[in-house]
């Protein structure tokens, strides 16, 4: 799904005067795994990933972040269930770099104690794996891909731009965080935006003090006033000099707070560095290939011919596969959220079977209603065959049964329920789920982006006699929205269309200010409350984190000095 990833307040209002973009374009992809067991489909394995592709700017161009990870240990055998978790991310590892991207991230973090990342509700045999295990299995994992050659090399976040006074082969000088990977949830992210609320908080502090020091000696020194900050190497008789002076406070900060937890941030380098200086800068890589049997681990060989398409050997990102909309998959929360709301629980494998019936059910049923409607005549829920729908009122509908002796009049005698205008007319509407296929997808595919392209227009157009088609039939449908006492909650099909449209548009929405389309900013702001609420888990998993390596420095010091 194509989404935009915006940059949090204090980063973008601390870094924007360099050029930081305010937003980064991504592609999200949820990767699931199904088992039959017992002849039924079980969901037991789901991973949320980030795709930043050519066209988004540094510093996230041509990276992958792999989110979430999340298991039920319903897998059958038990043995194979690790080697095929490590299949399907080495697999996906090497899907990505046959695409063109160059670096994927990792962070590795178990859930804390009642916490659900994917799933909702775990089996309680499950147990969580500790800090260390986690590491290893993603250590394990990457040293297999390195040997099928999927991968160049794996490297710690630290290593890679803290190490060496924060200088990097790869990415050159590190002097602030704007060269960092900037990725939605991410520990970076939150740490940084804490960082800076510290910072602030200290700035102001200072800056108070200053004034108070000032109204009362009327003079302050230019030493006192210009004192450099750094840490002074040296002894008495030689003070030296300051070390890290002109560094960014926040890379000092974070270069502090990552030296205890290196092993949990792992940069995967997918291609060399000279594979990767030629993609940033849109050259052609096709004589440079890994030799795996030489000291050096990039040079340049001519023994054996490589086919590469469009003159690069590397690819442009681009996935072949359109996007797929999908409500309930959108974000982790989104579907944790879903799962929750309906009750569908993975701690059971009886409860796992029929969760996965539901989540595939409207996986592959996009279509097919998410309200029921029903029926005037006998109050009952229409559920399948067809479903009758008056023209005229504005929430009213016959099940298949009552149709023809409400129409006729036929019931009109036994209750004033059964009367209806008989002027009035009705349109059949099939209320079995059509099956979804790629003709189906394409053509839905096709059509939503036709419907965008009109809402957007009939938006901003102020003409009444607009000549493009269907612009005044949209106009009517945004005063249907505004003015349905039905609405979409009550069962009126008309708004859960329009507001399904809406949504999507709200979605790749990119004024900053108010929005013409209705109800866009309503929905914007829906989202940013979701968005804050996936924020606060990411900053509780963020705080849990430092939390136990505070807690493991601590024990630490006090065994050195016992």
């Amino acid at each position: 799904m194509e989404k935009q990833h915006f940059v949090r307040e204090m980063m973008l209002e601390r870094y924007a005067n360099r050029g930081y973009p305010s937003e980064f374009p991504v592609r999200t992809k949820c990767v699931l795994l199904f088992q039959t067991i017992h002849g039924v489909d079980t969901l037991l394995f789901g991973m949320y990933v980030y795709e930043y592709g050519k066209d988004c700017p540094a510093p996230n161009r041509r990276r992958v972040y792999i989110s979430y990870l999340d298991s039920i240990h319903f897998f059958q055998a038990t043995s194979y269930r690790t080697f095929t978790y490590h299949a399907i991310m080495i697999e996906y590892l090497k899907f990505v770099k046959e695409r063109g991207f160059h670096t994927a991230h990792i962070w590795s973090c178990p859930p804390s104690k009642g916490d659900d990342y994917i799933f909702h509700h775990h089996p309680t045999s499950q147990l969580t794996p500790s800090d260390e295990m986690l590491c290893s299995w993603y250590e394990d994992m990457l040293k297999k891909a390195k040997a099928n050659g999927v991968i160049i090399e794996a490297r710690t976040l630290f290593e890679e731009y803290f190490k060496n006074d924060c200088l990097s082969a790869s990415a050159g000088p590190v002097l602030d965080p704007c060269s960092l990977p900037y990725f939605e949830g991410d520990y970076l992210t939150g740490e940084i935006e804490n960082i800076l609320k510290h910072l602030n908080t200290e700035e102001e502090v200072k800056k108070k003090g200053r004034e108070n020091l000032t109204s009362l000696s009327g003079n302050i020194s230019n030493t006192q006033q210009k004192k450099k900050v750094g840490n002074k190497i040296g002894t008495r008789s030689n003070p030296g000099e300051l070390i890290n002076q002109g560094r960014d406070k926040v890379m000092l900060r974070l270069s502090q707070t990552l030296s205890t937890m290196k092993r949990n941030f792992i940069v995967v380098q997918l291609h060399s560095h000279e594979v990767v200086a030629a993609m940033e800068q849109n050259d052609d890589s096709s004589a440079l290939v890994k030799d795996h049997n030489s000291e050096s681990s990039h040079e340049l060989c001519f023994k054996k011919p490589i086919e590469i398409e469009n003159q690069h050997f590397f690819g442009d990102t681009s996935d072949k596969d359109p996007p797929q909309e999908s409500e309930f998959f959108d974000s982790r929360q989104q579907f944790l959220n879903f799962c929750q709301t309906n009750h569908f629980q993975f701690d059971e494998l009886r409860r796992a079977k029929h969760s996965t019936m539901m989540v595939l059910f409207h996986l592959h049923n996009p279509s097919a209603p998410k309200f029921l409607q029903q029926c005037g005549s006998c109050y009952r829920e229409i559920t399948h065959g067809t479903r009758y729908r008056c023209n005229d009122c504005s929430n009213f509908d016959l099940c298949q049964d009552c149709y023809e002796p409400v129409v006729t009049g036929l019931w009109a005698q036994r209750d004033s329920r059964f009367a209806h205008d008989k002027t009035h007319t009705f349109t059949p509407i099939d209320m079995e789920a059509k099956p979804d296929n790629q003709r189906s997808r394409e053509e839905r595919a096709k059509s939503i982006k036709t419907h965008l392209e009109l809402l957007t227009h009939a938006a901003n157009c102020k003409s009444p006699g607009c000549s493009m088609n269907n612009c005044a039939r949209m106009k009517k449908l945004f005063e249907h929205i505004q003015m349905c006492g039905v609405t979409y909650k009550k069962g009126c099909k008309i708004c859960a269309r329009l507001l399904s449209l809406l949504s999507m548009h709200s979605r790749l929405c990119t004024i900053r200010e108010k929005c013409p389309v209705p109800f866009c900013d309503q929905i914007r702001q829906k989202n940013r409350r979701l968005l804050h609420q996936q924020q606060l888990m990411d900053d509780r998993r963020r705080r849990g984190q430092n939390k136990l390596h505070r807690s493991r420095q601590t024990k630490g010091q006090k065994h050195d000095q016992t």
